[in-house]
């Protein structure tokens, strides 16, 4: 489990790392792992700013706006570091720029589904060299990265 959780939070902050990166190709793991980290986060935010417009007198108003311009900010990074996650899974795929947009802008969430559930090629294409080379936070490729779980 821990292991687990750290390989989690470890594609994750490859994903935002690499927010403007939109060359290469990502490996299976670190787009589904991004792509339920971002479920998870929606889902929290949403429910936060629920609670956040119901109005409670005692909550301040400009509270309520500093906090809204705080996830405004939040929700661009992200934007950036999905659509570039996405591109990256597209030429894993050995799809185009547009021909992964086009995608995603007609099927939305069935085609992240697609994404997360299609194997990639398993040999170098146009985009770069295979998943497995390529793939930054797996057992068998992990990097000296400070254990988070442990203190």
């Amino acid at each position: 489990m821990k292991e687990t959780l750290n390989r989690w939070f470890k594609n994750v902050v490859y994903c935002y790392t690499h927010c403007f990166t939109f060359r290469g190709r990502d490996c299976r793991q670190v787009y589904c792992d991004f792509y339920i980290f971002l479920f998870v986060i929606g889902l929290l935010a949403a429910i936060g700013v629920w609670m956040l417009y119901r109005q409670k007198p005692e909550f301040p108003r400009m509270l309520q706006i500093y906090t809204l311009m705080t996830l405004s900010m939040a929700a661009m990074w992200t934007c950036f570091a999905s659509c570039s996650a996405t591109i990256r899974r597209g030429h894993d795929l050995d799809m185009s720029f547009w021909e992964t947009w086009f995608r995603g802008k007609f099927f939305g969430i069935f085609f992240n589904h697609h994404l997360c559930r299609t194997e990639g090629s398993s040999r170098p294409n146009r985009f770069g060299p295979a998943p497995e080379e390529n793939c930054p936070f797996t057992s068998s490729n992990d990097i000296s990265f400070p254990d988070v779980w442990n203190g």
